[in-house]
Parts: structure tokens; C-alpha cells; sequence
């Protein structure tokens, strides 16, 4: 049995903790957007559990004093001199590392941040190895946020967010894969039927007839990758349409198939001059499967990826994209938020941000000449 002594210890600990971390934040001794130790650290520190650690620091989050970047750290809130209120907490539920999905966690954070806002992140893909997705929202949803943003990309399953939505005040969604909505939400949803257009009407004004088009899982509706798939093919095919160019003559390559397919497909009398392909990542395997086959990117094989991620840059030539622009997306999404706040009864907004082609070096025109092709 622990002693009196040891347990009014510990009480001391806990409170002087808190005091020096609210002395040290209001006396400007740190500043905002100063990150503060973690909680491993303050444990050892002062002689307290994580778990209580973890709990004097998200008080203070919903006190207004300090804001959690998921991954990253607990930084001093910029507004922390004003009460709680004049600093709502917004939940954010969303995977917030590697190339696709850092940068729009960074442009999301930094906007919040912007707005007087504090950030609640949580990324379901991190933080699923000790526990569920189900468990990373209710961790989130104990700071009583006043908005929740969710990335529709999550590995999370929607049937449970919906058992929960009531509990939710403003919703919004952002960087969706599919299109189609079952909630009352504001939704900033990325046009990627229009990403496709962009992508096959680049490649038509260089001048390209013969085109393929990469999606990814069969077409049966039931999957989001399958939905965003089906809204780009959707925007590649009407590009064409308006050069004269028919549906059958678009080939429509499945990614899950893996290469044996674009290997025979390259090998054919009727090889496209032009691909479009669902992801930057994807795009990168079409790329070394292109140049496997003896054929240049792009005199023989134009190239195009979705997403804009980092990996365009690094690859050889620089893959032209088509970005969903991840700081607008941000920006909407924070402005729908604070809309929100100004008037919950507001009714639901969706919008469909035009993204835009970056060109590099993956297309260009086709070679007036096949011959050395070997087709």
C-alpha cells in the first residue's frame, strides 16, 4: 500500500508541473510556437506517469495554452493569453506523414494555427498499431473540439464515423477520394474527374492520339480507389472526345494487375504514345517498366502522374502531375470551419476545387518516327 507521503508526493509533482509549464507560458519564458518537452521527458522530469503527464497536457490544450501537432510535438499557443473560448479546439483525424499526405497536414496545421485555432490531430495510420481507428477519433472527440476535420483518404471505416456523427459538431471532410457523400458536412472534395481532363487534354494539344489510362482496382464501385479512378477516367475520356478521339481507342490499364499487362500492351502494334497514370507512386512503376522496354520517356512514352507529390521531382525525367493543390484545400477547409462557428445552423457546403497540371519533363510531343521503336 503506497504511503501518505509518497501520494501528497506525487500530488506535488503533478501540481508544480502544471504551475511551472502555465508560470513559464504566461511570463512569454515560452513563446509561442516554442515546442515545450514531451511528455517522456516531463515524466522522467518531475517523477510522474505518461498517462497523468499526457492528461495536465491536454488541459492545457483545452485551456488555450499549448497545441499538439500529431508526430511532430506540443508547441506554446500563440493567443495564450486569452481564454479558452477565443481559441476553439478543431480535431483533426488524419494520416500526417510521407509525401502525399505531409504537405496537406502541414498547410492544415499552419492555417488553423493562422486562424487562432488549436490543432487536435490524430493520425489513424500511426497511431493504429496500438490502437484502433474507432480509438483515435474518441481520443480526439475528449477535447471537445469544436470542429473535426477528417481526411476521407483514412483508414477509417465510415459505418462508425456515421454512428458518432451526431456527437460531432461541424464535420468536414477534405482530400476525398470519392465523391459521394452520406453525412451532413461541409465537404472540400478534390475535382479529380477535372484532374483527368486536365492530365488527357495536355497530352492532346502535344499532340498525342493513342492514350491509355491507368485505374486502379476493377470497376465495380465498391472501393474509393475505384471511385476516384472512375471520376478521372470519366474527365480522361471526355478530353478525348473533344479532339476526336473515341473510347475504344483509350486502353484502360489496371494497376492491381500489376506489369505483365503494360509490358504486353507497350509490345503491341497498337502501343499508346501517352499514359495517364491513377498516382504519382504508380506512375514511378510505369516509368522503369517503359524504360525496361528500350523505349524513351518521352519522345516514345509520355507520362502523366496524380498528386504532385515529391516523388515528381526525384524521378528521371520529372514527372508532369496533376496537384490538388493542398494549400487551398487547407484554406477552405479553415474557412469553412470558422463559418461554422460563426453560424452552426448554416446549411452544408461541398465544393470541388479545380486542381491544376504542373508540366516537367515526362511529356512532350510524340516522335514523328516509330521505326526505331521496333513497332
Amino acid at each position: 500500500m503506497k504511503s501518505k507521503a509518497t501520494t501528497l508526493g506525487k500530488q506535488g509533482a503533478i501540481e508544480r508541473l502544471r504551475d511551472d509549464l502555465v508560470s513559464q507560458i504566461r511570463c512569454g519564458e515560452l513563446k509561442p510556437d516554442m515546442p515545450i518537452r514531451s511528455a517522456a521527458d516531463l515524466s522522467t522530469l518531475y517523477g510522474i506517469s505518461y498517462p497523468t503527464v499526457h492528461r495536465i497536457l491536454t488541459d492545457l490544450v483545452q485551456e488555450g495554452l499549448i497545441y499538439r501537432i500529431q508526430g511532430r510535438g506540443t508547441y506554446v499557443a500563440r493567443r495564450n493569453a486569452e481564454p479558452a473560448a477565443a481559441n476553439p479546439v478543431v480535431g483533426v483525424f488524419m494520416r500526417s506523414a510521407g509525401d502525399l499526405f505531409g504537405p496537406l497536414f502541414s498547410h492544415l496545421s499552419n492555417a488553423l494555427q493562422s486562424a487562432g485555432l488549436l490543432c487536435m490531430a490524430s493520425d489513424p495510420q500511426t497511431d493504429m498499431f496500438t490502437q484502433s481507428p474507432e480509438a483515435c477519433l474518441d481520443d480526439v472527440l475528449k477535447s471537445k473540439p469544436s470542429a473535426l476535420i477528417v481526411e476521407g483518404m483514412a483508414p477509417f471505416p465510415f459505418s462508425a464515423l456515421k454512428k458518432r456523427e451526431a456527437d460531432i459538431p461541424n464535420l468536414v471532410f477534405i482530400h476525398m477520394m470519392q465523391t459521394e457523400l452520406h453525412f451532413d458536412a461541409d465537404a472540400i472534395l478534390s475535382d479529380f474527374e477535372r484532374g483527368g481532363y486536365l492530365a488527357a487534354r495536355h497530352l492532346l494539344e502535344l499532340g498525342h492520339r493513342r492514350l491509355a489510362v491507368e485505374i486502379y482496382g476493377a470497376p465495380d464501385g465498391t472501393t474509393t480507389e475505384w471511385q476516384h479512378s472512375r471520376d478521372r477516367l470519366r474527365g480522361c475520356l471526355q478530353a478525348c472526345r473533344e479532339h476526336g478521339v473515341p473510347d475504344g481507342d483509350v486502353a484502360v490499364l489496371d494497376a492491381k494487375q500489376g506489369s505483365a499487362p503494360v509490358r504486353a500492351l507497350l509490345k503491341s502494334p497498337a502501343r499508346p504514345t501517352a499514359v495517364v497514370a491513377s498516382t504519382d507512386f504508380e506512375a514511378s512503376k510505369l516509368m522503369a517498366v517503359v524504360q525496361a522496354t528500350k523505349l524513351r520517356i518521352p519522345e516514345d512514352v509520355s507520362i502523366v502522374g496524380c498528386f504532385n507529390t515529391s516523388w515528381c521531382e526525384r524521378l528521371s525525367p520529372p514527372l508532369t502531375s496533376v496537384s490538388i493543390r493542398e494549400e487551398v484545400i487547407a484554406r477552405r477547409a479553415v474557412a469553412c470551419v470558422l463559418e461554422r462557428l460563426r453560424d452552426p445552423d448554416a446549411p452544408s457546403v461541398r465544393m470541388l476545387l479545380e486542381p491544376a497540371l504542373v508540366a516537367r519533363g515526362s511529356t512532350a510531343a510524340p516522335a514523328l518516327s516509330r521505326a526505331r521503336c521496333g513497332v
